[in-house]
């Protein structure tokens, strides 16, 4: 689960600020959410050849962020935490900010702007 304190509807909201922060469609970062990391902070997969920690994939978050490579090992490298641990409510935010920025700034969403307020300045 989600750290002490961080409900699905804490998740949501945040979710909702940050997407209309960047102009993105609320609805879809929402759908993504519901679909990926609403149940749980670490995947529930056991099966398939991706990296494992505790017998289940590595992937963590809101958006579950896969560490062996792609989104999750770059949130890693750029923000100097890992994800198997970041599950506070700054955690969280930093996640979401991050992904939506990675979807922000991918061509095709023309008015969506990413912002880099998951960076330490």
């Amino acid at each position: 689960g989600y750290g002490e304190g961080i409900t699905k509807d804490i998740i949501e909201d945040i979710i909702r600020t940050e997407a209309k922060l960047r102009n993105m469609g609320v609805d879809a970062s929402l759908k993504i959410f519901n679909a990926e990391g609403a149940s749980s902070y670490q995947s529930r997969v056991r099966k398939g050849s991706q990296k494992k920690e505790g017998g289940r994939e590595a992937s963590y978050g809101p958006f579950q962020l896969y560490t062996g490579k792609g989104l999750g090992k770059e949130y890693e490298k750029e923000t100097g935490v890992s994800l198997a641990e970041d599950n506070t409510l700054e955690g969280i935010t930093r996640q979401i900010q991050f992904a939506l920025d990675k979807v922000a700034a991918t061509e095709g969403l023309t008015d969506a702007k990413p912002l880099y307020n998951w960076r330490k300045e």
